[in-house]
C-alpha cells in the first residue's frame, strides 16, 4: 500500500516551537535557507517524517546515489516540496514522489528529457508538461540511480493508462493527483488498488 501525506505551507507556518524543537538538525538547516518558503519546506519535511514514520533525522542515511533511506524501517519513503506543499510518500517497496508548482512550460527541458511521444502529448498545455515532468522525477527517485538514469530513456505515458513500466529492472506503477496550482505524481513498486487519495496533514496533527 502506498500512502501520500500532504502538508500545505499554510499549515507549516503554524508549527509550534514545541514541534520545531524536536528537529534540531532540520531547524539548523532551515536557518541557512534564505527564503521563508524554503525554510518552511525544510521544517515541514522534518515534521512529516517525525509524525508519520516516527523518524528522527539522525537515523536517515544517504546511499551512494544520494537517495535518503532509514535502515531500521520496513517501509520506504520519499519527500518532495514545491510552491505551497510538502509531500511525503510511503510504501512497502520502491517509491518516488514529486510535486511541482505549475508555471511556464520549458520546451528545452522537454526536448532534452522527454521521449518523442511524451513531447507530443505534453505540448498540449502546461498541466500535461508538468504531469510528465513529475512522473519522470518520481521514477528517477524510486529507481534511486540519480543522474545516472537518463530521463529520455523511458516513457511514463503508460502510467497514465494504469499500465506499469520497467526501468532498470524495477517495475513501477503510477498515479497523478490534483492539487490547486500544482502537479503531483507518485510511482511505486506496489500496484495501486485504486486512485490514491492524498492525506492532508494539519499543524495540529503534528503536535
Amino acid at each position: 500500500m502506498t500512502q501520500i501525506f500532504v502538508l500545505p505551507l499554510t499549515e507549516a507556518k503554524k508549527l509550534s516551537e514545541a514541534v520545531l524543537a524536536r528537529f534540531p538538525l532540520r531547524r539548523a538547516r532551515a536557518e541557512r535557507i534564505r527564503s521563508r518558503d524554503g525554510q518552511l519546506h525544510c521544517l515541514g519535511a522534518g515534521a512529516l517524517l517525525g509524525q508519520v514514520l516516527h523518524l528522527d533525522e539522525e537515523k536517515i542515511e544517504i546511499d551512494r546515489f544520494g537517495k535518503p533511506y532509514a535502515p531500521q524501517l520496513e517501509r520506504q519513503f520519499n519527500l518532495s516540496h514545491s510552491g505551497g506543499y510538502v509531500v511525503l510518500a510511503v510504501s512497502e517497496g520502491a517509491v518516488g514522489v514529486d510535486v511541482q508548482q505549475l508555471g511556464s512550460v520549458r520546451s528545452g527541458v522537454a526536448r532534452r528529457c522527454f521521449t518523442a511521444d511524451e513531447q507530443a502529448w505534453a505540448a498540449q498545455n502546461e498541466e500535461r508538461f508538468f504531469t510528465v515532468w513529475t512522473l519522470k522525477e518520481s521514477v528517477v527517485k524510486a529507481v534511486g540511480l540519480g543522474l545516472r538514469l537518463k530521463l529520455s530513456s523511458f516513457s511514463v505515458l503508460p502510467l497514465l493508462h494504469a499500465d506499469s513500466i520497467t526501468v532498470e529492472g524495477v517495475t513501477l506503477y503510477g498515479q497523478t493527483l490534483s492539487l490547486p496550482g500544482h502537479a503531483l505524481s507518485v510511482v511505486s513498486a506496489q500496484p495501486f488498488d485504486s486512485a490514491a487519495e492524498p492525506i492532508f496533514v494539519t499543524a495540529e496533527e503534528l503536535e
